[in-house]
């Protein structure tokens, strides 16, 4: 039976030495024993290693607060497990995925802990470039959506100033050729100045920045509005646009008429298509 536990043993030992990197320490942490697979990350060798510390492979990347909880957790015969930056010999830096297991006396006290530890360099190496890859997405999402209002608002501006000039033209003597004609400026800029506050709204939404009015407004009116500012581009396709409201429809309203005059706008368009 003794020899079938000491065979075990060697397997277990064997196994372990084969696929994991094995540290040894005794209670105060200096090492007492290290595989060949924990020489070769590190780049130190075995006699460099025995009598040390693992603050000879310290990274510097974990705080001390780190390290005392992982004390305090294995000094009362607790196992602990956690990633682990170390640095090698080199200077090079490697993460390995540790569990450390303290070996108890018969007093119930640590005498030993035995490290056995995973390399996950390649793997912490694929979440940083990931991780950074996103970072470049969103910020290239913001810098887009950044870009879309700020040319909305400088389009915008200008745009107000043609529709306010064609109404005040629309005002003077003009004949009935020239009023069509200062008719059909002011609503293809209208139109225009829809398709700007579409853009605009679409980067608020992005950014989770999209608000609403809440005004007194009459429904039949903003209908209205709506249609005499597609009529032209409707009749033009050979198309007549009516609104009507049902009776037991409140007219009197409030909230967001312009939002209310987009989507009619909006659903005229796909209306048309």
């Amino acid at each position: 039976a003794l020899r079938d536990s000491q065979q075990r043993l060697s397997e277990v030992e064997l196994a372990l030495n084969e696929h994991a990197l094995v540290v040894i320490t005794d209670q105060t942490g200096r090492i007492i024993y290290v595989n060949d697979k924990f020489c070769a990350i590190s780049k130190y060798s075995r006699d460099e290693l025995v009598g040390q510390t693992f603050r000879l492979i310290n990274s510097g990347f974990h705080s001390k607060e780190f390290f005392t909880q992982l004390w305090q957790t294995i000094g009362r015969g607790q196992v602990w497990q956690g990633e682990v930056k170390n640095r090698a010999k080199d200077g090079s830096a490697y993460w390995v995925e540790t569990t450390i297991v303290p070996c108890l006396n018969a007093q119930g006290k640590p005498y030993q802990y035995i490290a056995i530890r995973t390399d996950i360099t390649a793997r912490r190496q694929n979440e940083l470039e990931l991780a950074s890859a996103r970072d470049a997405a969103l910020a290239a999402d913001r810098s887009k959506s950044q870009f879309l209002a700020n040319m909305s608002h400088e389009i915008r501006t200008p745009m107000n100033g043609v529709i306010g000039m064609t109404g005040l033209l629309a005002e003077t003597h003009l004949d009935s050729e020239q009023q069509d004609l200062v008719k059909i400026i002011h609503q293809s800029g209208d139109l225009l100045l829809t398709i700007i506050n579409d853009i605009l709204d679409f980067s608020k939404i992005e950014a989770g920045k999209l608000t609403f009015e809440t005004l007194d407004f009459n429904l039949r009116e903003v209908i209205e509005d709506t249609l005499e500012m597609l009529t032209e581009s409707a009749q033009a396709k050979g198309l007549e646009l009516l609104g009507l409201v049902a009776s037991d429809v409140p007219l009197h309203l409030r909230g967001d008429a312009g939002r209310l005059r987009q989507i009619l706008t909006n659903l005229l368009k796909i209306g048309r298509a």
